[in-house]
């Protein structure tokens, strides 16, 4: 694949990514899941001077009960953090929080389609099927419902499904880059040995005859022992 071609594939990714989340978003003005709801409200609370505190109570094991109460009890400060930028921007609305939200979302797909690449060039695909691979992948991802669902819902999910990838496809690179050298013996193997024992027949002396010696030729025999063969 070349240059031009990748960034081509990418972009359209991409594109193709941000548009399905664009319009979905335009669906869900709400956050409905009380997570995405508690992480919008510290990040509101945060822009209008309140710190990090939180208007909801998520669990009754950690006092004070009382509002507003310190946030991030349980739930973990990333998606607020991301949430902060857009909505310091675009003003302290849902809309806003859904930005990075949405950017992110957009990036999976393209992390996708990167991966399915790079398996493609493992599997040495032909350039064809190499493409149909990675863009294919990358589509699917960019219109599957729960993806798209959890890229306008400002939580954990989508920032956490990019780390992921992205730490495969480094992971991958760096595998790539370690040259292993084998252990002299692997790849070899070793020539049997022949077996170099030799027979060694010990004869007594009154088993090894000579005969007609007077014709010019010279016969021995030679008794086995055991089996009583002889060889003449």
């Amino acid at each position: 694949m070349s240059r031009r071609e990748a960034w081509l594939s990418a972009g359209l990714v991409l594109l193709v990514a941000l548009g399905v989340r664009i319009w979905a978003a335009t669906q869900v003005t709400f956050p409905r899941p009380e997570d995405t709801a508690y992480y919008v409200d510290v990040a509101r609370n945060v822009l209008t001077g309140h710190g990090l505190t939180a208007d909801a109570i998520w669990s009754y094991n950690t006092p004070p009960l009382a509002f507003p109460r310190p946030a991030f009890e349980v739930w973990l400060p990333m998606a607020t953090a991301l949430d902060l930028v857009p909505m310091a921007i675009f003003g302290a609305s849902f809309a806003a929080a859904q930005v990075t939200s949405i950017l992110v979302g957009s990036l999976v797909a393209v992390l996708a389609w990167r991966l399915a690449a790079d398996v493609a060039e493992d599997l040495t695909l032909s350039s064809e099927r190499a493409r149909s691979l990675a863009i294919g992948s990358a589509l699917a991802v960019a219109v599957y419902l729960p993806l798209v669902i959890f890229s306008v819902e400002p939580d954990s999910t989508m920032p956490f499904a990019a780390i992921v990838l992205g730490a495969v496809l480094v992971a991958r690179r760096a595998l790539r880059a370690v040259v292993v050298q084998p252990p002299p013996e692997v790849g070899r193997r070793k020539a049997p040995r022949r077996d170099a024992r030799r027979r060694h027949i010990q004869l007594p002396a009154h088993d090894v005859d000579t005969h007609d010696t007077s014709s010019g030729s010279f016969g021995v025999s030679f008794a086995s022992g055991r089996n009583g063969r002889r060889l003449l």
